[in-house]
């Protein structure tokens, strides 16, 4: 029974972005016009590259670029596809272009992206609503996402707004540009106002996609660490805390949508990938247990899912037809729509085959833990997260699962912060200087953290431990499953998966 993958991030985002580049050629090739997808491809690309150091292809590339500024040559410079904007492409745009502008300097595409924000900010209110006699003037934006033209009423904040936010932080930390700020600021406002309560509970004005609310969730996160701003990232905690909890899994798996299921059950990697993002915002904002929470999704959930050739796909005797072609071989390398026990859940309307929109997530999620998993904070060094990594920060290696040993070479003379994992007793974690006989180093204890006096440059420290066994129960929903897990690694699951097993079956009761 093939177990998760190792915990090589970038060899993981490079096979995700093989499939990408494989998916993007084939829709290109058709003349497909593509706003959403097209942008998020161009954002997995160049953040994939960026952290893998694969690089992009630059056919796929300029394809897409070419594609996108077809589609955005227009007054407002919002992408009109079928000559219509849905607002819910905006984010895909500006993530794009801000890739496109700052990756690879892109003096056209850096313009195009000016000209949508300036749109943007004169179509809202400073409240985040829409300035409805505007885009009643425009044709291109008679679109319901906008508003519902029998009722007045606005779409859900999340879907069409507020879930950009965390699109526009990025673009805020490369730039400066104050005009995605002042967007930010408005759509956290109103997402604030209307689509959660003040004690972190979803309102019926969050929306039932999904997606949307645990991207806006994220985008409030970023927002707070970016400005400074501790109420709002408050507020994202006890939502991630309360509002989320009923739709996700302890170890990342996340409903596709909060309204009527296709497929009961089936859920999705872009929801996974937003959490993760968020709870590491949470932990570089100084709730360092949220770095636990990122970590057990990536190896319990994001690895696992990850559609991968040659592994075991099963063809249950009373599958419906649809099931039977639902794992196209072309798919190596990229995430759909996981159950907690499945690499994906087959959908009778055949969605399937188009999973770029998820591995896009995926990516993100890998390329936000290979940007934080080691961080400088002053002379000291953070090991975040226990994943191999080749950082600025630091380089890392890790053994695990397998083995419970992590190497950290220091890049600069300083103290080694180590975070410590909830399930690992202290008495369990030693530290020493890899290939030293009895050159156990040592530590104290503040907090989560194992902190060492300051080491030279280049001191090769080595953390031993055992990843402790555990078993646990959680009704996901609406249904019991069992599960093993080897430290932050979830190994056995009971229910096994029905289609595409993610995990051996656990047979041990639990404790």
């Amino acid at each position: 029974m093939p177990q998760a993958p190792d915990a090589d991030l970038s060899a993981c985002i490079t096979r995700a972005m093989a499939y990408v580049s494989h998916w993007c050629e084939r829709r290109l090739a058709n003349g497909v016009l593509d706003p959403h997808n097209y942008g998020r491809a161009v954002d997995a690309l160049l953040k994939g590259a960026a952290a893998s150091g694969a690089p992009a292809p630059d056919a796929v590339i300029d394809g897409l670029r070419t594609a996108l500024l077809d589609l955005t040559d227009n007054p407002l410079g919002f992408p009109h596809a079928g000559r219509q904007t849905d607002p819910h492409d905006l984010r895909e745009i500006v993530q794009a272009f801000t890739e496109l502008a700052t990756a690879l300097d892109d003096r056209i595409a850096r313009e195009r992206l000016g000209r949508l924000l300036e749109t943007w900010l004169r179509l809202t209110n400073p409240d985040g609503t829409w300035r409805a006699d505007l885009i009643a003037a425009e044709p291109g934006l008679r679109h319901p996402g906008f508003t519902d033209g029998r009722h007045g009423i606005e779409s859900p904040p999340p879907r069409s707004r507020a879930r950009t936010v965390m699109a526009l932080t990025h673009l805020v930390r490369l730039t400066g540009d104050q005009r995605a700020l002042e967007l930010a600021d408005r759509f956290v406002r109103l997402a604030r106002a209307k689509a959660f309560t003040d004690d972190g509970r979803l309102t019926m004005q969050a929306g039932t996609h999904t997606h949307s609310i645990t991207g806006t969730v994220h985008g409030l996160a970023d927002y707070g660490l970016l400005t400074g701003d501790l109420d709002t990232l408050e507020h994202a905690r006890r939502i991630f805390d309360v509002g989320l909890a009923p739709t996700r899994s302890s170890f990342g798996w996340s409903i596709e949508s909060l309204g009527d299921e296709r497929v009961p059950g089936r859920g999705e990697i872009n929801n996974t990938g937003d959490m993760i993002q968020t709870a590491i915002a949470l932990g570089l904002a100084g709730w360092p247990e949220y770095f636990g929470v990122a970590e057990r999704m990536i190896r319990s959930h994001v690895l696992p899912s990850q559609w991968l050739a040659g592994q075991e796909i099963l063809r249950p005797p009373d599958a419906p037809d649809y099931a039977v072609t639902a794992f196209p071989p072309d798919a190596d390398g990229g995430w759909g729509f996981p159950s907690p026990s499945d690499r994906h859940v087959p959908d009778p309307l055949g969605s399937a085959t188009s999973i770029l929109d998820i591995t896009q997530g995926g990516i993100q999620a890998l390329w936000a833990a290979l940007r934080h998993g080691s961080t400088r904070r002053g002379a000291d060094t953070r090991l975040n997260l226990l994943f191999s990594t080749d950082q600025a920060a630091a380089n890392t290696g890790s053994r695990l699962p397998g083995e419970g040993e992590v190497t950290v070479t220091m890049p600069a003379a300083g103290g080694l912060w180590v975070r410590k994992p909830d399930w690992l007793p202290w008495d369990e974690l030693a530290l020493d200087r890899a290939g030293e006989a009895g050159g156990a180093i040592g530590f104290r204890r503040i907090a989560p953290w194992a902190v060492t006096e300051p080491l030279p440059a280049g001191t090769v420290v080595r953390l031993r431990f055992s990843p402790v066994r555990r078993t646990q129960e959680e009704w996901i929903y609406w249904r019991r499953h069992r599960m093993a897990f080897e430290g932050d690694t979830l190994v056995e699951m009971s229910p096994r998966g029905r289609y595409a097993p993610m995990f051996a079956e656990l047979r041990e009761p639990v404790d």
